[in-house]
């Protein structure tokens, strides 16, 4: 992408270019090869600065009014989808003209973001690289038309929907146009209505804008601000410029030299740590083995430990012995005291039975009940049994019949079907015929026209003959006359 201006145009690989070393305040930062600013003192960027402040020549005002002029623009396009979305608030600034183009713009947007969605969600049909012919065209056509005789096939309707997504591809392209206008007319009505540009800014809704815009906003008034600097440098400044940095350069060559230099004795430095760390690594091998030996010795240690419990644990058992003797006298006693309470307790035993025998009748009586009425339902699931078997039965008959009429309708449809198709074919045949017929007409209609056509040669070629025996006949009197 270019930027035109009256001298010429500027390119952006360029304008990267220029933006590897820039002016920015009066200092000149240069970029070097570990992305830091070079430092230079300030009374060598003297020479750096332009001598002249302000620009004098018309051609250098117009390109950067013509820069400044698409900065404004492009703000102003970047404000036009707030605009938009807070019409209300802004009708009244922007008046009825802008307001109307605005919302002409809204439903350009709509038509062209709902179209775009459709063919987005349609891509993997591939209709985009589709190339419909007249011939095609006009096929498809003959095939619709003739949708109610039941010809239609699946290829039609594939072409019919190629057609259509086609046409609403073409109709996007359309609305591409048609919005390009609308935003060339509100960028009109906007500079014919700077109140309406003051209440868009006043807003102050820079950060709803995205980032690309804000990005391209940042390039352009970068790009003005380079373009400013190399207009206001003369061409002996601009070969200063060139000396300057060709001297900071080499002087950087030299810096690069020392940095190598510095590197090869780092890596020296790296070396010997290396051979120091191999050092430490062989004493910390070292210790690991002594810490090996040590943990053996503990092992040791433990199984004289465990030795040791072992024959205490058998003077414990000893002593537990005493203890045991002592605890099966209290269980003896507590045995006593229990048959005690057995006694105590048997009258409440058999108060408990009583109660038991008491239930137990009574479930018995349930069991009964429940037995009667078992059997109630069994002799009516026995009569619904017999019921279910006679309507299966006449569920089997009506069956067979239903078998029969089902064979007699798919021989009547298959009879339909051979009259269909020999309709069809007799249609095909009379198409044919009359395409041949009118085929073989315009072939006659040829025909006779070239006879016509050889016949007037014909009569035209006597004429000339009897023209040129007249010529003659008249020449040989005229000669007579003269002899005479």
């Amino acid at each position: 992408m270019n930027i035109a201006t009256v001298s010429g145009s500027i390119d952006f690989a360029t304008f990267r270019k220029l933006k590897k070393t820039h002016n920015v305040g009066g200092i000149l930062v240069s970029k070097g090869n570990h992305g830091k600013a070079s430092s230079i003192p300030s009374d060598v960027l003297r020479i750096l600065d332009p001598a002249k402040k302000k620009l004098t020549s018309v051609e250098g005002q117009r390109i950067l009014a013509v820069i400044s002029e698409g900065i404004k623009r492009v703000e102003i396009v970047s404000l036009c989808k707030y605009a938009i979305e807070n019409l209300d608030r802004f009708s009244v600034s922007f008046g009825t003209e802008l307001t109307s183009c605005l919302e002409a713009h809204k439903e350009l947007l709509t038509k062209y973001m709902d179209i775009w969605t459709e063919l987005k969600n349609v891509t993997g049909t591939d209709f985009f690289s589709l190339g419909v012919s007249k011939t095609t065209t006009r096929r498809a056509s003959s095939a619709t038309s003739h949708s109610d005789r039941g010809e239609d096939t699946a290829d039609v309707h594939h072409l019919s929907d190629k057609e259509r997504f086609k046409g609403q591809y073409n109709y996007l392209q359309t609305l591409e146009g048609q919005i390009y206008h609308s935003c060339r007319t509100l960028l009109r009505h906007f500079s014919n209505n700077p109140t309406a540009v003051d209440a868009l800014k006043s807003e102050n809704i820079a950060i709803n804008r995205q980032k690309e815009t804000g990005d391209l906003i940042a390039t352009m008034v970068e790009l003005k601000a380079i373009l400013l600097s190399k207009l206001l440098t003369t061409p002996n400044e601009e070969k200063i410029k060139e000396q300057h940095l060709a001297h900071v350069t080499q002087s950087e060559r030299k810096a690069g030299e020392v940095i190598k230099m510095l590197e090869a004795e780092l890596n020296a430095a790296v070396e010997d740590r290396d051979e120091e760390v191999s050092k430490r690594n062989e004493i910390i091998r070292r210790l690991k083995n002594d810490l090996h030996s040590i943990e053996k010795y503990s092992e040791e240690m433990n199984r004289r430990t465990l030795s040791e419990a072992v024959k205490q644990e058998a003077a414990d058992t000893k002593n537990s012995e005493g203890r045991r003797s002592k605890m099966q006298h209290d269980i003896a006693n507590i045995r006593q005291t229990l048959a005690t309470i057995t006694l105590t307790h048997r009258e409440s035993e058999l108060n408990l039975r009583k109660k038991k025998y008491k239930l137990e009748t009574e479930v018995e009586n349930w069991i009964q009940k429940y037995d009667q009425d078992m059997s109630e339902r069994q002799n009516e699931i026995e009569e619904i049994q017999e019921v279910y078997t006679k309507e299966k039965a006449q569920l089997a008959a009506i069956e067979g019949k239903f078998k029969t009429l089902k064979e007699e309708y798919d021989a009547i449809m298959k009879e339909r079907r051979i009259a269909r198709e020999a309709a069809e074919a007799a249609e095909r045949q009379m198409a044919a015929m009359a395409r041949a017929a009118i085929r073989i007409q315009t072939y006659y209609r040829a025909f006779k026209a070239r006879r016509l056509l050889q016949k007037k040669k014909e009569k035209l070629r006597k004429k000339r003959r009897k023209g040129k025996g007249k010529k003659t006949g008249m020449l040989s009197k005229l000669g007579r006359k003269r002899r005479r």
